[in-house]
């Protein structure tokens, strides 16, 4: 994982650094509308057919609501937070397990997208201000 974090990040930079270069600003909303564009229909279907498949084939009906409130957060992008206060892991052998488990770290990207465009235009400013004037 941290590899893919890694690569993540170093791509999303060099996006961002492409296009302010190119115009001389980030453009937010576009941005953030391509990544919105990209990820939920794929999420949206994962999380719906893991929900309904989850739920009444494997887990049974019993566990619907909580593998619902996982979906809903997986969707929202919070499902590491979700999961890290149920303390729910791949090694905690006596908690149960979600099917949806695996999105936090989509989550942990998609929190990492909010916040380094912003980071990155903070630091370009500085960084302009300093060494142009």
């Amino acid at each position: 994982m941290d590899v893919f974090f890694v690569l993540s990040g170093f791509l999303m930079t060099s996006i961002l650094y492409r296009e302010v270069d190119s115009t001389g600003r980030i453009k937010f909303f576009a941005f953030y509308r391509r990544r919105i564009r990209r990820l939920i229909p794929a999420a949206a279907a994962t999380v719906i057919g893991a929900t309904i498949a989850a739920s009444y084939l494997l887990l049974g009906s019993g566990r619907f609501q909580s593998v619902l409130w996982d979906g809903l957060s997986a969707l929202g992008f919070v499902s590491n937070w979700r999961f890290a206060i149920q303390q729910t892991d791949y090694f905690n052998q006596s908690a149960a397990t979600s099917p949806l488990q695996h999105f936090w770290s989509l989550s942990v990207e998609e929190q990492f997208y909010l916040v380094w465009p912003l980071t990155l235009l903070t630091l370009f400013v500085l960084c302009y201000k300093r060494w142009f004037q």
